[in-house]
């Protein structure tokens, strides 16, 4: 300090609170304007991570598992028997959940489906929170720059493993069930077709070898099946995800993955949106320099840019939480980042679907359509697409909600069609597991900080369940990769599609060359 003046005392932090230091640099307007300064710079530094679990005594985990053994599981069908109301109806698995909010008894109904593994729908004292399931997804709509480096047709395999018909159900089953909540385990095979797929992108089901037959039926590492498996822990308060893509060992492939998360759809008077992560504006893993950590606030149908050609827009990385809201009751859908992760949620809110951004593509071969009226070609790379404009969009009646583990960069850093670096790409050859809880609320008249005491509550208070109740992968959790499968040719990594255009425009030339 200067000569004479008391040095300032350190900063005291609370060990639960997350604290950023924001610094500015200011110049004077020229001419002089309004607010007299001119901003230079803004850089924030993290003084100190949030720890969540500080808002619980350091015992909580071994306490909880004791509540939890408390209460076993019934000797009789565990599906009627359940003291948060799990009942198993026809093709559905319900779980009900009560408790209390501020004396106010507080309800909310958690829907599964038996024949496709997924978990159908939320209701909140009785009104959908969801109108579509949670889904496995990894395509996002192309940006310009994706076009430039042919990436919708080099990555098309992702576009046709986020289809509901490629995702056939692995398994599904209710592993625990307690008066503290119920575990449900899910998993879906990612199976492609082999029309239109080069010979590197084809997930092969079966192998020749001295593999057994279980062997062939198991997901993973250890097996030959490339799975996402999801444990959801439906709990009084939230229900709690933790998701795993796990390549299968004879799975190898040369297209990096768009994104891999949970996607599902809310109805679209969700129209308030308020995140604590990077903003204002939309941010990605290479293009998040400029957003500012803090609470923002919006509008779903606001998050949308409007770029000349519709694509892929409004994300927000960083997310700690986001919470969708009603205005005119209140009612809320949370979505927390799981406190223990070391990285943040990458999430999305839009009032159009993907599809809606996407090119135009037939749906069974995942190429070009070319039979709708508006295909035309691009003014720079000279290929067929679906023509759109952002003023041809109509909102649809849904929010369509993406909560990712990550989604790949944009690329075009030093030229227009250019990759993202690679560490902004993942590759499908390595596993990826990430957790999130979502808290069905009402967050009527509640500021941003009691928004985020809850979130870091319901954060704690679910994992410490998952754990109780064994509702999660094995720990220590290690990811794995995969190496390439020694039945595939040395030449899998050529594009047999792409050679089989290149020949037939020689041979189309040729035969033009010889007519003349």
């Amino acid at each position: 300090p200067p000569p004479g003046q008391t040095p300032r005392p350190a900063p005291r932090f609370k060990p639960h609170w997350e604290y950023v230091l924001e610094v500015h640099l200011h110049a004077p307007s020229t001419p002089p304007s309004e607010a007299g300064v001119v901003l230079l710079l803004l850089q924030q530094f993290q003084m100190q991570p949030s720890n969540w679990s500080a808002f619980l005594p350091p015992k909580a985990f071994d306490a909880a598992r004791a509540a939890a053994l408390r209460w076993p599981v019934s000797a009789h069908d565990p599906a009627q028997s359940v003291s948060v109301g799990t009942s198993n109806q026809g093709t559905t698995l319900d779980v009900t959940s009560a408790h209390r909010e501020e004396a106010t008894p507080v309800y909310f109904r958690a829907s599964f489906n038996w024949s496709d593994a997924t978990l159908t729908s939320l209701r909140y004292q009785h009104a959908p929170l969801t109108v579509a399931p949670w889904r496995p997804c990894f395509w996002r709509a192309p940006v310009d720059n994706d076009i430039g480096w042919n990436m919708p047709s080099s990555l098309r395999i992702w576009r046709l493993l986020s289809e509901s018909q490629h995702q056939p159900k692995h398994l599904m089953r209710l592993i625990n069930n307690t008066k503290r909540g119920s575990c449900v385990k899910s998993s879906w095979q990612l199976v492609a077709p082999v029309r239109g797929l080069a010979e590197e992108e084809v997930l092969p089901t079966n192998t020749s070898g001295n593999t057994s037959g279980a062997l062939k039926s198991w997901c993973g590492k250890a097996g030959q099946l490339s799975c996402v498996t999801c444990f959801h822990s439906v709990l009084p308060r939230a229900v709690r995800f933790e998701c795993r893509y796990q390549p299968g060992a004879n799975f190898w492939s040369t297209s990096v993955m768009p994104r891999f998360g949970m996607s599902t759809r809310l109805p679209s008077r969700f129209e308030r949106l308020r995140w604590f992560g990077k903003g204002p504006h939309e941010t990605y893993a290479d293009r998040q320099a400029a957003g500012r950590v803090g609470v923002h606030e919006g509008k779903v149908s606001e998050q949308l840019h409007p770029y000349l050609r519709p694509q892929e827009s409004g994300n927000k990385v960083g997310v700690r939480w986001l919470a969708l809201s009603d205005e005119s009751t209140g009612e809320s859908l949370l979505v927390v980042n799981d406190h223990g992760s070391s990285s943040h949620l990458s999430v999305s809110a839009l009032r159009h679907s993907t599809a809606d951004l996407d090119l135009s593509y037939d749906s069974a071969t995942s190429r070009l359509s070319r039979n709708s009226a508006r295909v035309a070609k691009h003014h720079l790379t000279r290929r067929r697409e679906q023509q759109k404009h952002a003023a041809e969009l109509l909102r649809r009646e849904f929010v369509e909600l993406h909560v990712d583990a990550f989604q790949m960069g944009v690329g075009g850093v030093h030229s227009w069609g250019a990759r993202a670096e690679h560490s902004f790409l993942h590759w499908p050859t390595h596993s990826r597991t990430f957790s999130f809880t979502i808290v069905p609320t009402n967050l009527g008249g509640i500021d941003e900080s009691g928004i985020s005491r809850r979130a870091a509550r319901a954060a704690v208070q679910a994992a410490e369940a998952s754990v109780a109740l064994g509702c999660r992968f094995p720990r220590p959790l290690v990811e794995y990769s995969i190496s390439k499968p020694s039945h595939m040719a040395a030449n899998v990594s050529q594009d047999r599609g792409r050679r089989r255009r290149h020949e037939a425009k020689a041979n189309a030339k040729a035969a033009r060359a010889g007519g003349q």
